[in-house]
């Protein structure tokens, strides 16, 4: 089911000539997907174009959440079968961008029947959301780094050395001070996270409990 809805959706965004990527986790898709979610970025103003391919596949949308940058959708494919879509619109660290989408989307690659990111950009992808939050890299992709930095290191550092001052530093004091004409986008975000939590909740998880044969499949398959 998940392999068909992505086929359609990539055929889609392809006829109405929206450009995309998928950020990472992508080796084994469409056929299969391995980690939480799949991670689409693309223009804001395409966001829209992209719920209305989701409902012309009839897909059940039990959820939308909205982040400042983001909107994530959680999808019933089926009774037993469940995915989360990420639409990620900006690139940022506390509403504050970071990377440019325009210049991502310029540099994009085909893989199989879809898109993936530059090497450089990729290596950010794997490197940065995690490390913003956390002050540290996340070591399912160390790896992966290692690989994308040996490929492109000029073009890595350089990135780097824009975001960070520094090809080896990785200092968020600096990345804030760099950016403190904009540090009015930190009300943004802190107003968006509240309004998530208290007017918007991801969704309701619902327990169906009972003895073997109870009828606890039935119900669910109805």
């Amino acid at each position: 089911m998940l392999s068909s809805l992505l086929h359609a959706i990539f055929q889609r965004l392809d006829q109405q000539q929206i450009e995309y990527i998928i950020l990472r986790n992508y080796d084994t898709l469409p056929e299969k997907k391995v980690g939480g979610d799949i991670d689409f970025l693309l223009r804001r103003k395409d966001v829209f174009s992209f719920l209305t391919i989701l409902w012309e596949q009839e897909v059940a949308i039990t959820s939308i959440a909205q982040r400042i940058g983001s909107i994530n959708l959680f999808l019933s494919l089926s009774s037993r079968s469940f995915v989360q879509i990420d639409l990620i619109y900006e690139i940022q660290y506390l509403g504050i961008p970071y990377l440019s989408i325009e210049e991502i989307l310029a540099q994009r690659r085909p893989y199989k029947n879809f898109y993936v990111g530059s090497a450089k950009h990729e290596y950010f992808f794997h490197l940065l959301p995690f490390h913003f939050y956390t002050g540290h890299e996340n070591e399912k992709y160390t790896q992966r780094q290692k690989e994308l930095y040996e490929d492109k290191k000029q073009s890595i550092d350089n990135i780097h050395q824009t975001i960070f001052g520094s090809a080896q530093r990785r200092g968020k004091r600096y990345f804030l001070w760099k950016k403190r004409s904009q540090i009015f986008q930190l009300t943004r975000h802190y107003r968006m996270e509240l309004y998530k939590y208290l007017r918007q909740p991801y969704s309701q998880t619902v327990v169906l409990l009972g003895p073997d044969g109870a009828g606890k499949s039935t119900i669910l398959d109805q």
